[in-house]
């Protein structure tokens, strides 16, 4: 038997796990930093977004790994915190002679504070400040490159702008550094330094961000220290020196809080930073930190501040200034720059989000291009500080508004999860205590702030002022990110005209509104701007908002009364002559069944026992939703040879989320039963199924038993290893939504032959995310552990068996590939126009959706079906294929009838969806041949000759009839626009009504019924 591992045998296995943990992160953040250049060099913008994304997600999926090893290590002494004393011991030994040892030490921090939720701090197993002094290690070379006096300015920038050696050579070399030269030459005058430079310091490593490429440093001009950034651009045509900053604040918004983060690969990021603060020293180190892509680090380096900014003061938290939100309680300390962010218990009326809601859209902002405008918060849990430093009305608000996080004994204030912002003054506060040039400045820049947001694809939602803030640089920014989301989740609609008076002054909107729709024109209602600051505003933003400016009088105004009788006979005509169409609005779109899941109490049975199972009907989101209709469903069981074992049926009814049904599998095995429909993605379970228990047979009475053994001693029976297998749901690609689950069982098919024990699978998988995270668990006493598997990309994911705990055999694959495929969760069919006559024909269209109502592309052809349900006509193609790579497909509708008609499209594994299309009669047709024939007629009696009055009828009828023998005679010769249109139908009609009777002979002939040689009579006019 193993003797149990000492506590410094743990601690320094432990420990080496965590730095060899570390290291691995740094090799994967330091690979995604160094493509950057070439990134850049390939103007590859979509690619430089994408590590970005990639990069931020490092950090948590390798503290996730080292977490499950860590525990597997120890085990039931996971928590002993002298071994966790002992192993930062060891760890600190480790590092000491690393580059980048600060990072480290927060690395293990964010592994003991996820081991023991850690409240406050705790010294004995947590870094709490640096245990080195001084930077333990020296640095190999300076982190900045100098360049000396040259024969002129432009000479030292041309060396400078040299140096950086990309793939891409410089448009025009001297060209720039004489533009460079030129505005430093101007700032050194500016501030009274000597006009030439007596060195430059720059620093090595180039600032990669979107499209740009930034050189950062430092100019000396005899005592004066002036900071030098150039920001390069790659042209299609060579890079170019876009632009050079030579202050501290246009520095300072570079590195800002409310910037993505920079790719910039340095070896020892503490000298980089603090050549940085050098630069900048307003910034605090942990902006630095944060803004080269240590966020974690930035957030050590931020809560040591505020710790040390308390042990010098005797500040209090208090209620921060501005008006109170209504999701968010939000406190500041008077003399310390940040607000602190907590969610509240419960949103009153009208908000409807919830809590994971508002923490899904700090993610999207932690994730998201922030341009410049949207204030970076850092997320901190289970905060302690001394009760005292909170005033009273503080701790009222939090025990009122935030029980649920906020924690109040005698002495302390606990706080289990809260954010944390730079602070900036609420815009409606700015407005009123600034003065006017200033507020000017700032409702100008608030404009712009929605601009640049939604220039990167964020619609801000909620356009109050108080939701703007102003920095110290005079920038607007946004911070309130409850109501923001994707501009491409938006759809923009102009409101619907009231149709009466008394839906014109209802308080309720007369038309629906869905979720995201954004109507622009109300903008203007909301921003809370008066006078001459409105008028700035509209001048310059109106026409992006969608705001119409006030009318000014005009001449015409004074017409109006003179033409009030002419515009009464033009809406007359308007309403004689035009087609009223129905206006198809908008209903609330309702979450509709996407695919099916089966439920059950146990996955392990035995052969022949009836259990219960459930199938259900889950959405897009993976939630529970009610059917529309009956839906019957079909079930079958299959064994791993593919026999069908068991079959049944079972009706989800209208209204109803799910059914349940007993079944029994007759087969001892592993057995896959899945639920189908037509119209929805299966859904299945797998099910140990093992024999049924042997009943003893009775001795018979001329039997007798034989006496043990006494003589030969039995010797101890080896140990069974556990035998293990691992099964998913193969019957479906899975949906690159983040949402379908994969479901990954492991069975242990020998559960009865040993002791019942606890057995830990290291699963690894090649991209996705797994919940809960590995290790996958076997409980004691069970025999099924299961994982699911999601992920957000179209890939095929491998899943493999890394190792077990305790060791294991395997029955079956080690590895599995799991596809997800393009996230199609619905299937839309348009018709345009919705509202048709008799003699128009509608363009259908069918699309790929996902679940946010975004086309999705297929990855295989699709067929759709379509059937007209209700009402009479044709359609043109009625099995119309999607092609690959593409997400919707188009045919034609022809009427035959008038009325409502209902079409359906339907395709595989997605719900059936309808359109009604209204088909009418052409009144306007109609009425323009009367008016044509009456006007034909007319002119008919004035120019014949002894004409009677009834010649004006038949003209109306003559010209009827021509025009409608026109349509039906060349409408598959003419374009249908010829022929069908207002214009053709006056005319026609109006040479019909002219010709009289004369057209029953024309038309005749056009038939051949009569002759064209034959004569015939013409009555005189």
């Amino acid at each position: 038997m193993a003797q149990p591992l000492t506590d410094s045998r743990l601690a320094n296995l432990g420990a080496n796990a965590i730095h060899q943990a570390f290291h691995v992160y740094q090799n994967r953040f330091a690979a995604i930093t160094r493509r950057a250049k070439s990134r850049f060099e390939n103007r590859d913008c979509n690619g430089m977004a994408g590590d970005a994304a990639e990069r931020l997600d490092i950090y948590g999926k390798v503290v996730e790994q080292i977490l499950a090893d860590i525990r597997q290590l120890l085990n039931r002494r996971v928590h002993d915190k002298l071994i966790w004393a002992s192993m930062k011991a060891v760890y600190s030994g480790l590092i000491a002679t690393r580059d980048n040892w600060e990072l480290a030490e927060t690395f293990f921090n964010s592994v003991t504070r996820r081991i023991f939720s850690t409240v406050g701090v705790d010294p004995q197993i947590e870094f709490v400040d640096t245990d080195f002094e001084a930077p333990p290690t020296p640095a190999k070379a300076p982190v900045y490159r100098t360049y000396t006096r040259a024969a002129s300015t432009a000479a030292l920038i041309e060396n400078i702008l040299a140096d950086c050696r990309f793939q891409v050579p410089y448009q025009d070399l001297p060209r720039d550094a004489q533009l460079v030269a030129n505005e430093i030459e101007n700032r050194l005058r500016v501030i009274g330094a000597m006009r030439f430079v007596d060195r430059v310091e720059m620093i090595k490593a180039v600032f990669y961000r979107g499209q740009g490429a930034y050189l950062a440093g430092q100019i000396f001009s005899g005592v004066h220290q002036i900071p030098l950034v150039l920001a390069l651009l790659n042209t299609p045509h060579g890079l170019v020196a876009d632009a050079v900053l030579l202050h501290e604040d246009d520095a300072s918004i570079l590195f800002s809080f409310t910037r993505t983060y920079f790719h910039v690969e340095v070896e020892r990021p503490y000298d980089l930073v603090h050549f940085l603060k050098a630069m900048m020293p307003r910034k605090r180190l942990a902006e630095l930190y944060i803004a080269i892509g240590y966020n974690k680090q930035g957030k050590t380096e931020l809560y040591r501040d505020l710790l040390h900014h308390l042990a010098a003061s005797d500040d209090q938290f208090e209620i921060a200034p501005g008006a109170r939100g209504m999701v968010m309680a939000v406190f500041s300390m008077p003399a310390y720059d940040v607000v602190f962010k907590i969610i509240k218990d419960e949103f009153p009326q009208p908000k409807e989000t919830t809590r994971e809601a508002v923490m899904a859209k700090y993610r999207l902002v932690f994730k998201h291009d922030r341009a410049g405008r949207l204030v970076d918060a850092q997320e901190f849990e289970h905060w302690q500080f001394e009760r005292r430093r909170f005033s009273q009305a503080l701790l009222d608000e939090l025990q009122r508004n935030a029980a649920a996080t906020v924690v109040i004994d005698e002495n302390h204030v606990i706080i289990k999860h809260l954010y944390v912002e730079r602070q900036v003054t609420p815009l409606n506060i700015f407005l009123r205590e600034a003065d006017e040039a200033a507020a000017r400045a700032a409702v100008l820049d608030y404009g712009n702030a929605i601009k640049d947001l939604a220039a990167s694809g964020i619609f801000p939602g909620d356009l109050l002022l108080k939701n703007f803030g102003v920095t110290r640089h005079g920038r607007v920014v946004f911070y309130d990110y409850d109501e923001l989301c994707l501009l491409s989740e938006c759809s923009f609609r102009v409101m619907p005209a009231s149709r009466t008076y008394e839906e014109e002054i209802s308080a309720e909107p007369w038309f629906s509104v869905r979720e995201n729709d954004i109507f622009p024109e109300e903008f203007g209602r909301f921003l809370g701007l008066q006078g001459d600051l409105r008028e700035s505003f509209l001048e310059h933003h109106a026409e992006r908002k969608g705001a119409k400016p006030m009318a000014k009088p005009t001449v015409l105004k004074n017409l109006l009364p003179a033409c009030k009788h002419l515009a009464r006979i033009t809406w007359l005509a308007f309403l004689f002559f035009s087609l009223i169409e129905k206006i198809a609005v908008a209903q609330p779109v309702k979450s509709k069944a996407l695919k099916l899941v089966i439920q059950a109490a146990v996955q392990s049975v035995r052969a022949g026992e009836e259990f219960e199972i459930e199938v259900a009907l889950r959405d897009a989101n993976d939630q529970a939703v009610p059917a529309a209709k009956d839906m019957i469903v079909e079930i079958k069981a299959r064994t791993e040879s593919d026999s069908v074992v068991m079959t049944a049926t079972v009706t989800i009814k209208a209204g109803s989320s799910s059914e349940k049904l007993r079944v029994s599998l007759p087969e001892a095995g592993l057995i896959y039963v899945w639920a189908r429909h037509d119209e929805l993605l299966t859904g299945g379970l797998n099910f140990l199924v093992k024999k049924p228990i042997a009943k003893p047979d009775s001795l018979l009475p001329s039997e007798e038993v034989p006496p043990p053994d006494m003589e030969k001693p039995r010797a101890p029976l080896a140990q069974p290893r556990p035998i293990l297998t691992l099964r998913y749901s193969p019957q479906r690609h899975f949906l690159a939504d983040g949402q379908d689950q994969a479901l990954i069982q492991a069975f242990l098919l020998n559960a009865d032959e040993i002791p019942a024990t606890e057995i830990r699978l290291r699963l690894f998988n090649s991209a996705g995310e797994m919940a809960p995270p590995p290790p996958l668990v076997i409980q004691p006493g069970t025999d099924v552990g299961a994982s699911t598997l999601i992920s957000n990309k179209i890939q095929t994911v491998k899943v493999e068996l890394l190792s077990t705990m305790p060791p294991a055999d395997l029955q079956g694959p080690k590895e599995f590939h799991i596809s997800f495929a393009p996230p199609i969760t619905q299937l839309e069919l348009r018709a345009s126009p919705p509202v048709i006559t008799l003699v128009d024909q509608a363009e259908l269209l069918v699309r790929l959706l996902d679940k946010d109502n975004n086309p999705v592309a297929t990855d295989e052809p699709r067929l759709i079906s379509l059937a007209i349900d209700a009402g009479r006509g044709e359609i043109e193609k009625k099995e119309p294929t999607i092609a690959p790579d593409k997400f919707e497909a188009r045919t034609t509708f022809l009427p035959t009838w008038r009325g409502e008609v209902v079409i359906s499209a339907s395709t595989p594994n997605l719900p059936t969806t309808t359109f009604p299309l209204e088909v009418g009669l052409p009144l306007l047709t109609l009425s323009l041949t009367a008016v044509g024939g009456l006007a034909g007629g007319l002119i008919a009696f004035w120019t014949g000759k002894d004409s009677k009055w009834w010649r004006i009828a038949i003209g109306l009828i003559t010209g009827f009839v021509l025009y409608w023998a026109f349509v039906f005679g060349v409408l598959t010769v003419l374009p249908r626009t010829v022929v069908l249109n207002p214009l053709s139908a006056f005319v026609l009609s109006t040479l019909g009504g002219w010709l009289g009777t004369e057209v029953f002979t024309q038309i005749l002939k056009r038939f051949g019924l009569v002759s064209s040689k034959q004569p015939v009579s013409r009555k005189k006019r």
